[in-house]
């Protein structure tokens, strides 16, 4: 497998197909979050916003939340999708060694997409004050 440009491109293309399907999209957040419960160790440095990555796809696949531009939801995906697959840069089978790989691509794209995750988190925290004031 080439992990150069053109397996980032792969991975890209693999992601921005998860946009365009809902239904696989919640199936793969389901196996993201199976494999995150079962490994909290590893990536523990970046727990709460993995968890805050997963609830911003969740709301979209469920069409409760429309405010994520499709580059970042892309790159939502991509992180899913790399988290999710065992035989990346290094297997998975790999004791501690690898996840490294993974919560490296995790960490990268929760940087870049930083400024939405925190529109996020300000859309849910009003939705539920609304909620709680019905």
């Amino acid at each position: 497998m080439n992990y150069g440009k053109k397996g980032y491109e792969d991975y890209r293309e693999k992601g921005e197909k998860y946009v365009n399907d809902k239904y696989k999209a919640k199936n793969l957040l389901d196996k993201a979050i199976e494999k995150a419960e079962s490994k909290k160790g590893p990536i523990k440095n970046v727990w709460e916003e993995l968890q805050l990555m997963f609830s911003v796809a969740y709301d979209w696949v469920k069409g409760n939340y429309k405010d994520i531009p499709i580059k970042p939801l892309s790159m939502i995906f991509v992180a899913i999708l790399y988290f999710v697959t065992p035989t990346d840069i290094v297997p998975d089978v790999i004791p501690l060694g690898g996840f490294v790989d993974d919560v490296a691509v995790i960490a990268y794209v929760l940087k870049d997409i930083r400024d939405d995750l925190h529109a996020y988190k300000e859309w849910k925290k009003n939705n539920e004050e609304e909620e709680k004031s019905l």
